[in-house]
């Protein structure tokens, strides 16, 4: 068999180009730090690939959202220390303006710091997070979720949700309560109760509204 200096000169050629594609694949490789540039390189391990980079990205997600619900957490748990600072600076006032050594005068600066102290209360109430959103309005976020109603009392413009985070595979959290949970559905007993008489007892107990 003959092998003429052409396919000598191309044979030579071919040997060249392929180790050039290799440095350079090298060099590529080194310079992005991965080993698989394409699939056809290893197509195992391009899927083992792929399945690493999708749950690295939804952990850390998942790290982003439990960091979130700590905020607003924090958040919410700030506002009830100043929401009871308030209430108890407001029961304060109204025990000090009940004591008959008061003045009209000194009443009247009560109820102007009882007014403020309200004030105060309302704007806890319509707090909004880091992005704007009401954290008491449940899923109606970019609602102000309370409004004076011009008779004495508010008006609650929220919704009962309540909104969760995804912070592992299994497990969510909740971000925070509704203003309707917090603010008006108040726990006071079940509201009633029921007494009746003894027929063996002739002492003289009595039982009233009040008491």
């Amino acid at each position: 068999m003959r092998i003429s200096s052409n396919q000598i000169f191309n044979s030579g050629v071919d040997a060249i180009q392929d180790q050039q594609a290799k440095v350079s694949k090298t060099s590529l490789q080194m310079a992005t730090g991965k080993r698989i540039l394409a699939p056809s390189d290893d197509p195992t391990g391009a899927v083992q690939s792929l399945e690493l980079g999708t749950t690295i990205a939804t952990t850390q997600q998942y790290q982003k959202n439990a960091v979130l619900a700590e905020q607003r957490l924090n958040l919410e748990e700030s506002i009830f220390e100043s929401l009871s600072v308030s209430v108890q600076r407001v029961r304060e006032l109204t025990i000090q303006g009940n004591n008959d050594t008061q003045t009209e005068e000194d009443r009247r600066f009560i109820a102007a710091e009882i007014w403020e102290r309200l004030d105060e209360l309302l704007g806890l109430a319509n707090t909004r997070d880091a992005n704007g959103e009401y954290i008491f309005a449940g899923y109606q976020s970019q609602t102000q979720p309370f409004a004076p109603n011009g008779v004495g009392g508010f008006d609650y413009f929220g919704d009962n949700g309540q909104r969760f985070l995804q912070i592992s595979a299994d497990r969510q959290i909740a971000i925070g309560d509704s203003g309707d949970s917090v603010f008006r559905q108040i726990p006071n007993g079940n509201g009633t109760f029921v007494t009746q008489d003894n027929l063996a007892n002739s002492g003289t107990g009595v039982i009233d509204p009040g008491r």
